[in-house]
């Protein structure tokens, strides 16, 4: 407190850490030096990152009855937000940078994060040791202290221990016998693997020896090492699938960049308050990605910085907004300040021709839906619900048209709706749609197999009647046995031609001829769904979740 009062921050925080390091007995003093250097970090050194740490700290071991207790809850849940953006973008950062590495470079780096972090483990390991170890040498030369104060106190006392004259007497008697003995079990004893356990001790023998001979049996079986630590390294695939190396996984990294610098600016402009640093957030993220989601928005908030500060950025800022924004629903107030309450009334007229439009729809009256739709389109070019008008005129096609006619219509719409939050629902529906028709062309070409299967049976079986005729003809000379001997070939060779049955191609089931009786034209056999899909090339009615052309309820 001495260094803060002339403003020696550096020496003041190096003062701080050594108080960390030797109180340990008492929390309420470690939550106040942890307070200090959160202060410090955050008001100071800027340092929101390491304020958030010594914030965590000082929260977990200050009484829930400090006056300022709610006051730093609330700077530690600001930091805390701040902390959650930060990490990300310094992770996407490094990541990005392992991504631009040639194989042999990003291997080698990756080993080396693997090994920084096993080390930092161990690290933590040795710290939290060395800091429980001191903790118990406190105690135990607090115990001592106690004592001797008792002894001190009473030089009469009865116990052999509270008396200071007796204690200095028994230790040069214990000299005198037996030399300066170290503090340990069985100090008689020179030879000490002759010593009998107790049954605790050997119980524990045991086990130890059971361990021991566990580990050389599983050479693989990871042991602790000298000091007592057992890490686990990371696996070096686990760190290389988070690597952003496809475009397609550079542009969701750079989706997570933009996000998070977006409201990294936004914490320091709002609740930090910190304006400067808010603007160079804001310009930072414009200057690395030029035309983002929220640029927009963004040029917005940098002329409420300047505004009535620096009227020439200000100006500079809302010219951009309005050039390169102008459907920004800032950028609309600021050229017309009552544009919402407008807005808000044209949006509900615009909702009533879309309910009328998709009322007629769900009635199933296709052709009266398609001809509103293209009225109010002709009408009203501004709506906002051109996107859902178009898309049920493309339903309507589902309903009336064919299924090839049905998917050039919706390509056509995903095409021209490629940044309308309809892209993803019609994208569903094509590929509903594809799965439609090839299902369909399936049945088709089963269809068409079995007719072609019948059509030969029929030629198949004629031929056979005129070979049978010819037969029986030229037998009619024979006798009467040999007569008799051809009718009955002849029985059993008409018995073996398939007069009434056909064979299904897709199942090689018999089925009946009508009638029981030989038929040449019996079709091929097809169940009634197909049937039903043969006849009908409409598609049944799409569903995928939440139906973008389903109007709002009104409450």
């Amino acid at each position: 407190n001495y260094e803060l009062k002339f403003k020696n921050y550096n020496k003041a925080v190096e003062n701080l850490n050594k108080s960390l390091k030797a109180e340990v007995q008492n929390p309420t003093q470690r939550g106040y030096t942890f307070l200090k250097l959160g202060e410090l970090n955050y008001d100071v050194f800027k340092n929101y990152s390491k304020a958030k740490n010594f914030y965590d700290s000082a929260l977990a071991t200050l009484p829930k009855t400090h006056k300022d207790y709610k006051k730093i809850s609330k700077r530690k849940n600001i930091l805390d937000e701040f902390g959650k953006y930060y990490d990300i973008i310094v992770l996407e950062d490094s990541l990005q940078k392992l991504a631009k590495l040639d194989s042999l470079q990003l291997k080698a780096k990756l080993a080396a994060m693997v090994e920084a972090d096993f080390k930092k483990q161990k690290d933590e390991f040795l710290a939290l040791k060395k800091a429980e170890k001191l903790k118990a040498d406190k105690e135990a030369l607090a115990a001592e202290q106690k004592n001797n104060a008792i002894a001190s106190t009473d030089p009469n006392a009865k116990w052999y221990f509270y008396n200071t004259a007796q204690l200095q007497n028994g230790i040069s008697e214990f000299k005198k016998n037996w030399g300066n003995r170290p503090l340990e079990d069985h100090w008689r004893r020179s030879v000490k693997d002759r010593v009998e356990l107790s049954p605790e001790e050997q119980a524990a023998a045991e086990l130890q020896k059971q361990a021991e001979e566990k580990a050389k049996l599983d050479p693989n079986l990871p042991k602790p090492d000298k000091d007592g630590f057992l890490g686990k390294k990371l696996e070096i695939n686990e760190l290389a699938k988070n690597i952003p190396f496809t475009p397609e996984q550079q542009k969701a990294s750079n989706d997570r960049i933009i996000d998070a610098m977006f409201h990294l600016s936004k914490i320091y402009h709002f609740k930090l308050e910190e304006l400067e640093n808010a603007a160079d957030g804001y310009l930072g993220m414009n200057s690395r990605f030029p035309n983002n989601v929220n640029e927009g928005n963004s040029l917005y908030l940098l002329y409420l910085i300047y505004l009535g500060k620096d009227d020439a950025k200000a100006k500079l800022y809302k010219d951009q907004l309005l050039s390169k924004h102008p459907e920004n629903e800032f950028a609309k107030t600021m050229i017309d300040p009552d544009w919402r309450i407008k807005e808000n009334a044209d949006y509900r007229k615009y909702e009533a021709q879309y309910i009328s439009i998709f009322n007629l729809y769900e009635a199933k009256q296709y052709k009266e839906t398609d001809t509103l739709a293209v009225k109010t389109l002709e009408q009203n070019a501004e709506t906002p619900f051109k996107g859902k008008i178009n898309l049920l005129r493309v339903l309507v096609d589902a309903r009336t048209k064919d299924v090839y006619e049905y998917k050039k219509s919706l390509m056509a719409f995903k095409e021209s709706n490629k940044d309308s939050s309809l892209y993803a629902y019609t994208d569903k529906l094509i590929k509903q749609l594809d799965d439609r028709i090839k299902l369909k062309e399936e049945i088709e070409k089963q269809w068409k197999a079995r007719l072609d299967s019948a059509e030969k049976m029929k030629s198949d079986t004629a031929l056979k009647h005129k070979s049978n005729e010819i037969k029986a003809a030229s037998n009619e000379t024979q006798n009467l046995n040999s007569s008799s001997n051809t009718q009955e070939n002849n029985t059993s060779t008409e018995s073996q031609q398939p007069l009434n049955t056909v064979i299904d191609p897709a199942n090689y089931k018999k089925i009946e001829g009508s009638e029981g009786k030989p038929s040449l034209e019996t079709e091929p056999q097809i169940n009634k769904y197909e049937k039903k899909t043969l006849q009908n090339t409409e598609l049944p009615e799409e569903q995928l979740g939440v139906d973008p052309t389903i109007p709002p309820k009104k409450k």
